[in-house]
């Protein structure tokens, strides 16, 4: 019976993240002819089947997979990310590093950052984050310490074992979006991947039984990092309700910290403008794609899903699966008002945001023969 739901689960896995790569493979592929847009099917084909094989091959024996090895894989890669950002100009027309600079440039000159040119879409937090890099010249840091926070993840995951981080790792590599974000500077990987990492650490570190100093600090971060993007609460929902099932008036106490500290840092630009705020802010933008009344029904059902689960892994699965679900369904709503072709090879819809499920799906990734 587990091995048949972990089978279940990889296989919905390599069948979501070879979705979402093949998105990307196939709306720049085809920009640059019909010859090229065979890669689609190769690149789908070798994806699927070379995960599928590499779930069952048991490589315990292989003593350089391990922590050591895979840490020094995720650093060179890293590396080449932080030449890359130096020597690769920024590609295709996405407006999210422009974004960023343009938030942080009008903040900077006194003038309300959320009524500019381009209408960014993330919080506060998200751009006070990246204002340190923005001072040291390249936002594009982000994506190489996105990398890293993976890394991380893997590293810290509390069921790590070699074979199946090697294969996370493997599945990492061969993921055309996280190259994809490096040459564009979007910032979606690092943002899902700093969730990821603050789960890891608060499973380490947070008691659901004994609210004490690290309880307020992780919920102080918590806040923080949902003042980065609205699906973030998603994935805390799961989290919070799985963590705290046991003891469900802590979790209300956390829950009240988190969202405290997410309204403080939104606080000053209400104060500012509140008109602009909510005419142009995070929160018409971010809810542009979705209504928010199927919003809603996701925080519940995303709470629901949390409750239901039995251990992180599944946590992190399930973050990662709802993520996904959430997307599609924000995409099928814009192709029935703009058509397929719009959304997929025009600017009708953003498909950058089904990267958004791709650090829970990768770390969920388990070598079936330690099952």
């Amino acid at each position: 019976m587990k091995l048949t739901w972990y089978l279940n689960r990889n296989s919905i896995i390599i069948l979501i993240l070879g979705f979402v790569n093949t998105l990307f493979v196939l709306k720049y592929s085809v920009r640059l002819g019909t010859p090229y847009g065979l890669l689609t099917f190769l690149y789908l084909f070798g994806f699927v089947a070379l995960l599928l094989m590499a779930q069952r091959v048991d490589i315990h024996h292989v003593k350089f997979i391990n922590a050591m090895s895979l840490a020094i894989i995720f650093g060179g890669v890293a590396l080449i990310e932080l030449a890359a950002i130096y020597l690769l100009p920024q590609a295709s027309r996405v407006g999210r590093l422009p974004a960023l600079i343009e938030w942080i440039s009008s903040l900077q000159v006194g003038k309300f950052p959320y009524h500019t040119s381009i209408e960014p879409s993330g919080f506060p937090f998200l751009f006070l984050f990246a204002y340190p890099f923005y001072l040291l010249g390249n936002l594009g840091y982000l994506e190489v310490l996105g990398t890293l926070l993976f890394g991380i993840s893997i590293l810290r995951n509390e069921k790590f074992e070699n074979q199946s981080a090697g294969l996370q790792t493997l599945a990492f590599l061969l993921s055309p979006t996280i190259y994809y974000e490096l040459l564009v500077r979007s910032e979606l990987f690092f943002n899902m991947s700093l969730v990821l990492a603050l789960i890891i650490l608060s499973n380490a570190y947070l008691s659901e039984q004994k609210p004490d100093w690290r309880f307020a600090i992780i919920g102080i971060l918590f806040g923080l990092v949902l003042s980065t993007r609205s699906v973030v609460g998603l994935v805390y929902a799961i989290y919070v309700a799985y963590r705290f099932r046991r003891n469900v008036r802590n979790g209300i106490l956390f829950s009240a910290i988190v969202l405290l500290v997410f309204l403080l840092t939104l606080l000053p630009f209400v104060v500012w403008d509140p008109k602009l705020f909510f005419g142009y802010g995070p929160f018409s933008v971010q809810f542009a794609y979705l209504p928010m009344g199927v919003a809603g029904t996701f925080i519940v059902v995303s709470a629901l899903v949390g409750w239901s689960a039995c251990d992180l892994s599944k946590t992190v699965y399930l973050s990662g699966l709802v993520l996904f679900v959430v997307v599609a369904i924000a995409f099928l709503l814009r192709t029935s008002s703009v058509g397929i072709v719009a959304s997929l090879f025009g600017d009708g819809f953003d498909i950058t945001y089904f990267i958004f499920c791709t650090p829970f799906l990768l770390l969920s990734f388990t070598h079936l023969k330690n099952q």
